[in-house]
Formats: structure tokens, C-alpha cells, sequence
């Protein structure tokens, strides 16, 4: 929304953006840098911005768990693990 109310065309870059990281998150997983356990991220080039995912090994696939600002603190998307949001 932020993106939108400055600029449509930038708005559009920013999904773009992000849909770019998320297929490079799903082409080479573990290529990204671990954070925390078993959960990788991938920086947007172009935008402040992380995608912070998981390898779902059975499925050969990547779970999303959160697509944040890099200026938030950086275990904030932790409380998107149910149970697990308190260790580091």
C-alpha cells in the first residue's frame, strides 16, 4: 500500500521484486543464508526488503513464512513458528 499511494509503477516493481526473490528462494534453497534453525532468506535487490522461508523437503518445495522490511528487528517473523517464537 505504502508503495502505491507514491507511485502505482513503483508499487508493481515492488511485487515483481518480490515474486523475483521468491522464485530464487524456490530455484536454489539452500543457496540463501541460514537465520535462525532451519529458515533462509533471500534480499530483495531493488527494495529494503527479505523473504524469510523454510525448505519443506518432502514436499520439494519452500514454505513462506514472511516477506519484511529489513529495518524491523530481525526475529519478528519468529512468532510466525507456532511454539517456536521465543528461542534464537
Amino acid at each position: 500500500e505504502w508503495y502505491r499511494e507514491i507511485d502505482p509503477e513503483l508499487a508493481e516493481s515492488f511485487l515483481e521484486e518480490v515474486y523475483r526473490s521468491i522464485e530464487l528462494a524456490r530455484a536454489t534453497p539452500e543457496h540463501h543464508s541460514r537465520i535462525h534453525r532451519e529458515y533462509r532468506r533471500v534480499l530483495c535487490e531493488r527494495f529494503p526488503f527479505k523473504v524469510v522461508f523454510e525448505i519443506v523437503e518432502a514436499a520439494q518445495a519452500v514454505h513462506i513464512l514472511a516477506v519484511t522490511h529489513t529495518s524491523r528487528h530481525p526475529d519478528w517473523w519468529k512468532r510466525r513458528i507456532q511454539g517456536d517464537f521465543r528461542h534464537s
